[in-house]
């Protein structure tokens, strides 16, 4: 009940659990991983290890790739159903053990940064109505997939938590695909070019009981929670203040960083190891999606490219994106 998968880090990565549910999806289309997996620079053994982090970036490949490959429109609503509770750790489990619709609705709004930070869930009333806005932080060709995702997961968590399908409506901002008809029963009522994607309950379905409550185990799990999304706080404000220091068009040294941040460089590397990340990881992280923004554009030649991320020449670049996305830069183009 909480993200379309995404998923991510603090710092802009995914948790390789939901990159590993939607290779798994894309298997029943008849599409291996290999190929899949090709060009995003994400690893078979990754998959194996749901603690480890997938850049976000080559997740966003991922869906690409994967909505090429399967040739399915609908894909999101298949990743979507194959997300249930069980696969967003503690919060999904607390969600479970919540006493009413509402209080596991609020688990979701509270603690999906520590799934997610590529979306953001803000509720309001409206007359007789809870209103949910998602807003997620994807490329425009994934919307589609990343909006029907979202909805459908949160659909079938609803049944599962209450034991019947949830009354109210979806609104999405798009236009109604062609496919949505064959998946229109997963839902319930839709509306489209809508302002944004929003989730309307009626506010007396709110109190409904979850099936699966237990106070005792609820409260243990909301405190650990707690203590978690503290420590994330603390941890994502320090990075945010790194990060804007560092910009495509102005990558300081580690010495003219740490100066910025009135520091050492010292201090600045035993900090950044303390919050997981390292300078050459950030700054890579940064070229890596510039990297694949300037390809996607296509109006530069690989060595103003390289250039332009600050390599010494094409062939330094060149060995910077295999080792990224275990391809060449012509194949990301």
């Amino acid at each position: 009940m909480t993200d379309w998968a995404i998923v991510s880090d603090r710092s802009g990565q995914v948790l390789a659990e939901y990159v590993a549910h939607l290779v798994d999806v894309t298997t029943r289309f008849g599409v291996r991983a290999e190929p899949l997996l090709k060009g995003t620079g994400i690893r078979a053994s990754t998959l194996e290890k749901p603690d480890a982090l997938v850049p976000q970036a080559s997740f966003q490949l991922l869906v690409m790739r994967a909505l090429e490959l399967t040739r399915e429109p609908g894909l999101g609503f298949h990743y979507g159903m194959s997300l249930k509770l069980s696969a967003h750790g503690q919060p999904g489990l607390l969600a479970m053990t919540s006493g009413t619709l509402r209080d596991a609705l609020m688990v979701a709004v509270r603690f999906v940064p520590l799934r997610v930070v590529a979306l953001t869930l803000t509720p309001r009333v409206e007359g007789d109505e809870l209103v949910l806005e998602i807003v997620h932080d994807v490329p425009p060709a994934a919307e589609v997939f990343a909006s029907e995702s979202f909805m459908v997961s949160f659909a079938q968590m609803g049944r599962s938590l209450v034991g019947r399908t949830l009354e109210g409506r979806v609104e999405f901002p798009f236009a109604e695909p062609a496919h949505f008809k064959r998946f229109a029963h997963l839902l319930p009522p839709a509306r489209f070019g809508r302002a944004r994607n929003s989730l309307r309950l009626p506010l007396s379905v709110l109190d409904q009981a979850v099936v699966t409550s237990d106070s005792v185990v609820a409260r243990r799990i909301e405190r650990e929670l707690s203590r978690e999304l503290s420590e994330l706080d603390e941890r994502a404000t320090y990075l945010s203040r790194v990060r804007r220091q560092l910009r495509p068009d102005d990558i300081p040294s580690l010495e003219e960083l740490a100066d910025r941040l009135d520091t050492s460089t010292r201090t600045l590397k035993r900090k950044l190891a303390a919050h997981g990340t390292s300078y050459r990881l950030l700054v890579e992280e940064l070229r890596r999606a510039r990297a694949q923004m300037l390809l996607r554009d296509g109006g530069r030649s690989m060595t103003q490219i390289a250039e332009a991320l600050g390599y010494t020449d094409r062939a330094t670049f060149h060995r910077a994106y295999r080792r990224w996305f275990g391809s060449t830069p012509g194949s990301g183009r």
